[in-house]
């Protein structure tokens, strides 16, 4: 027997019902230990990224320009040394990799070479990371290099998925003992009516779901598989 559009409706009803009681439940993300600091559009006040120091197993890549034999990628030791040809070990915990290519080009310059050209690229920072999580394509934790803003780190993460609530990301810091939560409007930062603010090590991107989008969601997979009885 088809069910009657009567009995569609009042099921319908019954599902918006329950997931808007479900909607208006607090958030798991507004826990006893968040500060909640609410910036919606003015994102500036994040700042920029200061944390570029070389850190224990890190990937470098060492360039030196025309000698090949010294060019080469060298993984950061448990002590914070690498080895290079030549010179031998060289401290890189805790240096720039601008740092790190003036001490490389001065220990070559003392014995080697006249007026050395070295390049110093971070390949893989296993200090460096945040976390992308929520309604994300695939959420996880990814190794930052440079300075990632947070667009940068949401494509990462495959971009945002189709029960994203654009306007509703939140962004968490740790300052000191105290975790910051700050709210950004993904949509605003797309069309240049807010800064895309840049990571920092350790933050949190969470996606939140538009209760709107989950509501029909879930209203299309009660009633499209329904027909008969």
């Amino acid at each position: 027997m088809k069910m009657t559009r009567l009995s569609k409706v009042l099921l319908g009803c019954a599902a918006v019902t329950t997931l808007s009681a479900c909607s208006s439940a607090p958030s798991h993300y507004d826990g006893a230990h968040m500060t909640p600091v609410n910036v919606p559009m003015d994102t500036t006040s994040l700042g920029k990224s200061t944390s570029d120091r070389i850190a224990p197993h890190d990937l470098l890549e060492i360039d030196v320009f025309k000698v090949p034999d010294l060019s080469k990628d060298v993984r950061v030791d448990n002590d914070g040394n690498i080895t290079l040809p030549l010179i031998g070990s060289v401290h890189a915990e805790g240096l720039s990799a601008s740092k790190l290519e003036q001490v490389i080009a001065q220990r070559l310059a003392k014995d080697y070479m006249n007026n050395p050209q070295v390049n110093v690229f971070v390949k893989e920072s296993t200090h460096n990371k945040v976390t992308v999580a929520g309604s994300v394509q695939q959420s996880g934790v990814f190794p930052v290099t440079g300075e990632v803003t947070l667009l940068q780190a949401i494509s990462m993460a495959g971009g945002v998925d189709k029960l994203a609530d654009h306007g509703n990301v939140y962004l968490f810091r740790k300052n000191g003992n105290v975790v910051q939560r700050y709210r950004v409007n993904l949509d605003a930062i797309s069309r240049g009516l807010a800064p895309d603010p840049t990571l920092m090590p350790d933050d949190r991107v969470v996606v939140l779901d538009s209760h709107g989008k989950v509501m029909m969601d879930n209203l299309r997979g009660l009633i499209a598989p329904i027909s008969v009885f």
